[in-house]
């Protein structure tokens, strides 16, 4: 199957670049080597290939065969949920959720503060009055 996948993938097929990625990655065929594996999920994740995308979006949060980098961490989660990756798309879904959750509560914050000043003036108006 190696060499299937080296034959196709130096074509430019994506799935057979992801594929040798994955034989790079596993040790299948082939001696082991994570850059190596980098290297041909990268040329099928620039062709949109959602499942090489994850796993360098994996790499990325991991420091697996590259230095940690969270923004290309998000963008590769983003673009394999954009390609139909389901582990990405429940990984971006909670994100953005929590985002949401985070600013809803910011608002909510931003209510109390406002209410409890007009109340502070109330009182102090009563108060003073």
């Amino acid at each position: 199957a190696f060499e299937l996948y080296t034959s196709a993938a130096e074509k430019g097929n994506a799935d057979a670049q992801y594929y040798l990625g994955e034989c790079y990655h596993w040790g299948d065929g082939v001696e082991s080597s994570i850059e190596k594996a980098i290297e041909w999920y990268e040329k099928a994740a620039e062709q949109g290939h959602a499942d090489a995308q994850y796993l360098l979006a994996l790499c990325y949060q991991d420091g697996t065969g590259v230095e940690k980098n969270k923004k290309r961490m998000w963008n590769g989660y983003y673009a394999a949920y954009d390609n139909g990756n389901m582990i990405a798309r429940g990984l971006c879904e909670l994100r953005n959720e929590t985002r949401r959750e985070k600013e809803k509560r910011e608002e909510i914050y931003q209510y109390i503060i406002y209410a409890l000043v007009v109340i502070a003036g109330i009182a102090s108006w009563i108060w003073y009055s």
